[in-house]
């Protein structure tokens, strides 16, 4: 049996909106899967203002844009994450400093702290804090830190739509927030992302510069440069049926997440990722206390199942090697090393989680023994 890492789910409703699109001619930037995507993720975030727009990457670097990040200017993020989290701080030749993360593999507040005391006389232009596997962060922590230095805050939500903190949704925390629709995600548009945030001056800034800078004239007009950062209403057709099943997703994120759970209870030296209140479940895994991740995802690769490590954290990457790190304990190598992550897509189906679950049960006997 060959197990996929992110099989996404379809409906067979998909192709009444990309038929709808395709007859009304609205295959570019602005239609009503647009607006009927728009609509409904501020309603359901509990945002004033969305964006629909190309990537998450594409997202987080108008968030930048939107807070004036510039040349030589600091932005704390954390190290645990994927890389489209930092590329936007380089492009614009910003410096990320790397924040260490807790055992849950969120930004750890202390380590937050300790930053802002180390750079009080160079503070940052803001602080970019990921919900990590889809597990929200400590948001009252990490926002009173925020506060205390007069920071913006930029929550990348990438991954975990539907998630909650406090009983808040997760997108709706931080000045700016972003949330990836790819092909791996809860929701996907095949490729996409939304940029939320509640102050209109923001929305309406990265909304100039998403649509490549292009004044509101019927001469093209372009005073500064621009992005061509906008998504199709083509791939929104998309997003509009998988969101009309948002609850089924959420629910079935959580049936497997509970598959896994109860099939690694029984083992000492194993838990499962992303195991906190509030948590979407987007990435299924294990941390494995004996044992070589990268041996058990070699052999559970041979065995047909698409697994993989735990995300490098960013510290330890060549690209961005030369940027400080903080940190008090290294949390995030130590949960590199020892992460497995394993099939996860709301289209596996359980009895592909199960053979994922007892194949991995043997090869961890089998490195162990």
């Amino acid at each position: 049996m060959k197990v996929e890492m992110s099989k996404p789910l379809f409906f067979g409703d998909e192709e009444i909106y990309l038929k709808d699109a395709l007859l009304k001619n609205q295959v570019a930037c602005k239609g009503d899967n647009i607006d009927k995507m728009e609509k409904f993720l501020t309603e359901y975030v509990g945002r004033k203002h969305a964006l629909l727009v190309a990537n998450g990457t594409a997202g987080l670097h108008l968030a930048l844009k939107a807070l004036d990040v510039s040349e030589g200017d600091i932005v704390f993020a954390s190290s645990l994450t994927y890389c489209g989290t930092i590329y936007p701080i380089i492009y614009e030749r910003a410096i990320p400093v790397f924040i260490d993360c807790l055992p849950d593999g969120t930004m750890d507040p202390k380590c937050l702290e300790k930053a802002f005391l180390k750079y009080k006389d160079r503070l940052p232009k803001c602080v970019m804090a990921v919900d990590t596997y889809g597990a929200p962060y400590d948001y009252d922590e990490i926002s009173a830190i925020c506060k205390k230095y007069n920071t913006p805050l930029i929550s990348d939500s990438a991954e975990s739509l539907g998630g909650e903190y406090k009983g808040k949704k997760c997108g709706s925390y931080g000045d700016i927030s972003v949330i990836s629709f790819s092909y791996s995600k809860i929701v996907t548009t095949s490729l996409g992302g939304v940029v939320l945030t509640d102050n209109k001056e923001y929305y309406e800034r990265m909304k100039y510069l998403a649509n490549q800078a292009k004044a509101k004239s019927s001469v093209y007009i372009h005073k500064e440069v621009g992005y061509n950062y906008l998504l199709s209403n083509l791939n929104a057709g998309l997003g509009v049926s998988q969101l009309s099943h948002l609850d089924f997703l959420i629910n079935r994120k959580k049936e497997i997440f509970n598959l896994y759970r109860e099939g690694f209870s029984s083992l000492d030296g194993v838990s499962v990722i992303a195991d906190k209140e509030g948590s979407i479940y987007w990435q299924n895994g294990i941390v494995v206390e004996k044992g070589s991740a990268g041996e058990i995802v070699d052999k559970l690769i041979a065995s047909g199942i698409e697994a993989r490590r735990g995300f490098n954290p960013m510290h330890t990457q060549d690209a961005f090697s030369q940027f400080d790190y903080v940190t008090e304990n290294n949390v995030s190598f130590s949960l590199f090393e020892k992460t497995v992550l394993l099939p996860s897509g709301n289209g596996t189906e359980n009895k592909e989680i199960e053979f994922v679950i007892e194949k991995t049960k043997e090869i961890l006997k089998e490195v162990n023994s």
